[in-house]
């Protein structure tokens, strides 16, 4: 796999005093460019590459105020706007096996046989072109918000906070006609692929919100519970429809997602021991998730709303200092995430149905069990030089990778651990650190890809990062 990534932005808050409110703007600006190749198939055939070349633009605007104190009322209120832009080119590139993979005749014998069938002689077709996909998706997104913070005693507190959300996204999508790798010329023979432009647009007001409250037991302890209602944006697939599907099919709904959740904090021995521990509740519905449909013979990767999920669990943290410079923290999390409505689910390899209900199966992506245990120590060498020490270990239980939950994606629990040393100036104008991740080459499997029909019971493997060694040094003029 190629990356090839270019980033920078600009942004501005400015403060006013107008009597006793204070109003703040927060302006900001950001442009990135992106393009990628990679080997989709992944094994030794040339049978498909993929990749994107993005072009990113986007601009925020936040304008809010903060009032003043009424009575045992704090208060903040404002607007918000957002624009994105984006132009992407979405490349597939078929080799010169790629109509043996498909077909399952080998390169020698095709050529024979397409002179008897249609659907093969389409199919040599295929070898040694690429398909370029064009789309210019736009967002615009405009917000009002306001929170409030009654400090019923000097203990408890009440939050309420209401956000309104009007989104509206739209795109142009076309494709060229599928030109040959070989020698850049248009392939003529497959004309009737090439793709008009036409419009996708949707557009939804969303109301979200908050109420929570918490109460100071003592100096060190907190109690503390939520409930909360937020939206995960919709939009539109960068896509040609699914083959049978309109160009409603490329809009994609928003995630809803509505959350309770209580627990407790607290800091003892003058804060050198800190923790806090939580249990949750979230029902999510309009979930989103990822899929690959067959375009016209193609192969596309889209986003879709597959049903609702529900999670829960318990989470917590353990923060320790036994020392001056040396702090300990462990953090720790069980999540039982499941389907809690999906019944027109994709179905795994060999089953002999196309669709299948997976309401009550474990949503793909998500491990029971996660933990995270750090170690950092700092030493002042000199006056003007600090040394330090870091290592990290994370720890993931087995999940589906594929979104079907087949068991050929089930990956295995895997452990990481991350070493990082180095110095630094006082004053924090430079730092240089040596550093290793995955030190012990643990080698794992992030997720997992089918191609569902077009390569039946194929499941693609994506690994994580193998061990890999560097030094970095930061520096602020």
């Amino acid at each position: 796999m190629c990356l090839i990534g270019a980033d920078g932005g600009h942004s501005a808050e400015a403060n006013w005093r107008l009597g006793e409110f204070l109003v703040t703007s927060l302006t900001a600006y950001r442009r990135w460019h992106y393009a990628s190749d990679s080997d989709t198939d992944a094994t030794a055939a040339d049978v498909l590459n993929g990749g994107y070349k993005i072009n990113h633009n986007q601009l925020s605007q936040e304008l809010r105020v903060k009032f003043p104190r009424m009575g045992d009322v704090d208060a903040v209120a404002g607007l918000y706007y957002f624009q994105q832009k984006l132009h992407v080119q979405a490349i597939t590139q078929y080799g010169a096996d790629a109509a043996a993979w498909l077909s399952g005749i080998p390169n020698g014998l095709l050529p024979t046989y397409a002179q008897y069938s249609p659907a093969l002689a389409g199919l040599l077709l295929y070898n040694n072109t690429q398909w370029d996909l064009y789309s210019t998706p736009e967002t615009h997104s405009y917000a009002a918000f306001g929170q409030a913070t009654w400090h019923v005693t000097p203990r408890w507190n009440i939050t309420a906070g209401l956000r309104e959300t009007y989104e509206k996204k739209q795109e142009t999508v076309w494709r060229d006609t599928p030109r040959s790798l070989l020698n850049g010329q248009t392939v003529t023979a497959l004309v009737s692929q090439k793709v008009a432009p036409f419009q996708v647009s949707t557009d939804k007001t969303s109301p979200s919100f908050v109420l929570s409250t918490d109460y100071h037991a003592t100096p060190s302890l907190m109690y503390f519970a939520s409930v909360s209602r937020g939206e995960k944006a919709g939009g539109v697939n960068t896509s040609l429809p699914a083959t049978g599907q309109t160009t409603d099919s490329l809009i994609v709904k928003p995630e809803t997602a509505t959350s309770y959740e209580a627990g407790l904090r607290g800091e003892f021995f003058q804060r050198r021991l800190r923790f806090s521990v939580d249990a949750f509740y979230t029902h999510v519905s309009d979930y989103q998730a990822t899929y690959i449909a067959t375009v016209n013979g193609n192969v596309a990767q889209l986003l879709t709303n597959v049903g609702s999920v529900r999670t829960q669990g318990v989470e917590g943290e353990l923060t320790a200092v036994p020392f001056t410079g040396l702090t300990l923290t462990a953090t720790g999390s069980f999540n039982d995430a499941t389907y809690a409505a999906y019944k027109n689910g994709p179905c795994p390899a060999g089953s002999t149905v196309s669709v299948c209900d997976l309401t009550g199966r474990p949503v793909a992506g998500a491990p029971r069990w996660i933990a995270n245990a750090s170690a950092r120590y700092e030493h002042n060498v000199t006056d003007r030089l600090t040394g330090y020490g870091v290592a990290e270990y994370s720890f993931r239980s087995h999940y589906y990778g594929y979104l079907d939950d087949s068991p050929y994606s089930r990956t295995g629990g895997y452990g990481l651990l991350n070493l990082r040393a180095g110095l630094r100036a006082a004053d924090g104008r430079w730092d240089f650190s040596v550093w290793g991740r995955n030190v012990t080459d643990k080698h794992y499997v992030a997720n997992y890809l089918s191609y569902g029909s077009l390569l039946p019971g194929v499941y693609v493997p994506f690994f994580g990062e193998f061990a890999s060694y560097g030094a970095t040094l930061r520096a602020q003029f």
